[in-house]
């Protein structure tokens, strides 16, 4: 069996499933939907998440470590990075001011990556972004005989995956229709035990 592992840019797919509009889209089961990349032959080894939690809104807190809690629950691999505050310059105020900003993220995805390929594992790689700043980690994946790599790119992101397409020619647009049949249900357990619900404003 051909080994495949999934490896997903949490932010980059969050930010195009709410320009869809369908909140729906949110509650994701990732494992099920890696599960459903798998081509014959092939087995689905792990799939990682990246994410940062945003600590300064209790609500949106609350919300995503529930979220998180789910996809734990469907051995889904979380890898939580951080926000930092550089100095960048506001237009609205003319002068610079401190922003909040994820870290970590693509740095931890193309370490990742990487590490595991230099393992000699997986067989089969597929990137669920369109950032092109993971295009140097494509760069060195490439170079790899041993790695297959497929671009999985958010719905809505084929202009901002262009540059990542042209380097991994196997890609493919996840389409809300695709997301919609991959949700996660409205309570999840782990254990015999409940880990998290479906938010309210997530359903219709």
């Amino acid at each position: 069996m051909t080994i495949v592992r999934v490896y997903i840019d949490g932010f980059n797919v969050y930010h195009a499933i709410e320009q869809q509009g369908d909140p729906r889209l949110k509650w994701l089961n990732y494992w099920q939907l890696s599960q459903s990349l798998l081509r014959p032959g092939e087995t689905l080894d792990a799939v990682h998440f990246f994410t940062a939690v945003w600590r300064f809104e209790t609500t949106k807190q609350k919300r995503h470590e529930n979220f998180i809690a789910a996809l734990d629950a469907y051995g889904v691999q979380v890898h939580q990075g951080d926000f930092g505050k550089p100095k960048k310059w506001c237009a609205t105020h003319e002068r610079f001011c401190k922003f909040r900003e994820e870290k970590q993220t693509d740095v931890g995805i193309a370490v990742r990556m990487l590490v595991d390929a230099s393992g000699g594992q997986p067989q089969r790689m597929i990137l669920v972004t369109a950032d092109s700043d993971q295009i140097p980690t494509a760069r060195a994946l490439r170079q790899m005989d041993h790695i297959s790599l497929t671009l999985a790119f958010p719905p809505g992101r084929a202009g901002e995956a262009r540059e990542l397409g042209e380097l991994i020619p196997d890609r493919l647009e996840l389409k809300p229709e695709r997301l919609l049949t991959h949700q996660l249900p409205r309570s999840v357990h782990k254990d015999g035990r409940l880990v998290a619900t479906m938010p309210a404003i997530y359903r219709r």
